[in-house]
């Protein structure tokens, strides 16, 4: 799959990449790169230098797992940071990691090497799921960690004033975990998000992504909490597909919500 943008002409593309922060975002990246000189954590110092804050709680469910292989699942509170610090979880642990996240990542070229892909059509739908699945399996039979966001989208308040919620959690996850035989480590998120999040995203997505990167390269504080819950296996997990995301999500949301494939 090509990178995103990848057809512009190079004098467009050059320009935008520059106003939008993308060009900034790989020098950025660049940087933590060669400081990490290929002890494995480079998502980790990358927040680091940009002021964000993580703290764990659990990290000894992580830890304490004998499988290579692992899916970390959370929630999407934020749309670009948090699923950077789920990575983080991954790369403490010693683990290789890799991450299914939307195409408009591969714009980041040294994210690309981390990134399972997903395109989606004019109707918001996984234009290739199939090969996003298939990828994930692969790399957790490999003994990776895959970093998954299962709501597939960012949380976002059901009403104004009210507090965020992730949309109902896709079965994939579960499909994958059953496939590799790995176990689920489910991941609660939380952190401060600003109502302007919501309104650009209500504009558009990469409209959002793009102020959320802006904010970053110029090293705004951000603080996270992760708090790990106890890993599930796939054979302690109902046997109905969306009785077991349901349960997922309910461990990491508190919510129980209607849910899709």
């Amino acid at each position: 799959m090509q990178p995103f943008l990848s057809h512009w002409p190079k004098p467009v593309k050059a320009v935008v990449f520059r106003l939008a922060g993308i060009h900034q975002g790989n020098q950025v990246l660049e940087r933590a790169w060669r400081e990490d000189q290929g002890a494995g954590r480079l998502i980790t110092r990358l927040l680091a230098n940009q002021g964000v804050t993580v703290t764990v709680e659990g990290m000894e469910h992580l830890e304490g797992l004998t499988a290579p292989g692992v899916l970390i699942a959370g929630n999407h509170p934020h749309g670009l940071i948090d699923a950077l610090a789920l990575a983080s979880l991954a790369e403490q642990s010693g683990r290789e990691f890799t991450m299914l996240a939307r195409h408009f990542l591969t714009i980041f070229e040294r994210l690309r090497p981390h990134l399972i892909p997903l395109q989606v059509d004019a109707r918001q739908r996984a234009a290739n799921g199939r090969q996003q699945f298939h990828a994930a399996v692969t790399a957790l039979e490999q003994g990776k960690a895959v970093i998954i966001t299962p709501g597939g989208r960012l949380s976002l308040p059901p009403a104004p004033g009210q507090p965020a919620e992730d949309p109902p959690w896709r079965t994939g996850v579960v499909r994958m975990a059953r496939a590799a035989q790995v176990p689920i480590l489910p991941v609660t998120i939380q952190l401060t998000v600003p109502n302007w999040v919501y309104r650009l995203h209500a504009v558009h997505p990469i409209v959002r992504s793009i102020a959320q990167v802006l904010r970053l390269l110029r090293r705004h504080p951000e603080y996270l909490t992760l708090r790990l819950h106890a890993p599930v296996w796939p054979q302690d997990l109902p046997a109905d597909d969306q009785e077991a995301i349901r349960q997922l999500q309910t461990t990491v949301c508190g919510q129980a919500t209607a849910n899709r494939r």
